[in-house]
Parts: C-alpha cells; sequence; structure tokens
C-alpha cells in the first residue's frame, strides 16, 4: 500500500494535526522524517494511506495545519515530494 507522509513545520502541528485526522476518523500516526537536501519541514511528519490524502488535506485546510509538504513513500521504499 502506498502511504503519504505529511511533512510538519514543528513536532507540536505533527501532533495536531494527527489529533484532527484521528478525530475525522482517518488512520494516521506520527514518524521522523528522514533529513533532506532543503530545510522545509522540522523532521516530523504524519503518516497516511494515500487514499485517505484529497479528505486529509481538506480537512487540514479548514482547520489551518496545512504541511510544509507532501511526501509519497511507494511500495519499493522510495519517495517522491508530490507538486502541490
Amino acid at each position: 500500500m502506498t502511504e503519504c507522509l505529511l511533512v510538519c513545520r514543528s513536532q507540536t502541528y505533527a501532533q495536531r494535526t494527527q489529533r484532527a485526522l484521528e478525530r475525522a476518523g482517518l488512520r494516521s500516526h506520527i514518524t521522523r522524517n528522514k533529513p533532506r537536501d532543503d530545510d522545509r519541514g522540522c523532521g516530523h511528519a504524519v503518516k497516511i494511506p494515500e487514499g485517505s490524502l484529497e479528505r486529509a488535506l481538506e480537512l487540514l485546510h479548514e482547520r489551518d495545519l496545512m504541511p510544509q509538504k507532501i511526501l509519497t513513500v511507494l511500495e519499493d521504499g522510495s519517495v517522491q515530494e508530490r507538486q502541490s
């Protein structure tokens, strides 16, 4: 199953994001994001199934909790940044 990482600007935002998604019935959990060459995001991300991404982004937009960036974790383990 393909998953998405919602990279957050701080650990607190990752916690708020995860709680908002769980309250809406969307499965999610906080994970550490591997360091990247750029400095967007804090290293904390919320992992969700790719099929939940559209609903999650709508919900987070309503709560002003939009992620810094969105990464897709493919089945082979590779990671690709999604275009917003």
